[in-house]
């Protein structure tokens, strides 16, 4: 039985939540280098349905060059595809870049970063594991 409720509030602990993903949104045009340069817990949006039956399912991370100047574009998006960057170029010769994945905060710069829910997720198990040992 203590092996049971164990192996539970492990795979509790462990669960993400299904109903609605998390993703930096901003802008760098409006938000300046903040959002370029992402690191902090600003920005953090709950992606929500857009009301047009689009279930945002993924964030996404776009960077663009715009009159000689870098823009990034970061949001909750609908986009039915495998998770990954690809680049293309725009309709005025200027390259871009999309990138999109599906897990909580994966849009931020190229460096990883943890979130504070699976910090607190590890650490709540970590915890329970000990006090049943």
């Amino acid at each position: 039985m203590r092996k049971f409720v164990l192996a539970l509030l492990a795979g509790l602990c462990c669960l993400y939540s299904a109903a609605t993903l998390k993703c930096v949104v901003c802008n760098s045009l409006m938000d300046g280098k903040t959002c370029s340069n992402w690191d902090t817990l600003s920005f953090i949006t709950e992606c929500e349905d857009d009301g047009a039956g689009g279930n945002k399912t993924m964030c996404a991370k776009i960077e663009q060059f715009t009159e000689g100047r870098k823009r990034v574009i970061r949001k909750c998006s609908t986009a039915d595809t495998e998770p990954g960057c690809i680049r293309r170029i725009a309709s005025d010769n200027m390259p871009i870049r999309h990138c999109h994945c599906r897990e909580p905060l994966c849009n931020p710069a190229s460096h990883p970063t943890l979130s504070p829910s699976l910090i607190a997720s590890t650490l709540i198990c970590l915890l329970g594991a000990s006090l049943w040992m």
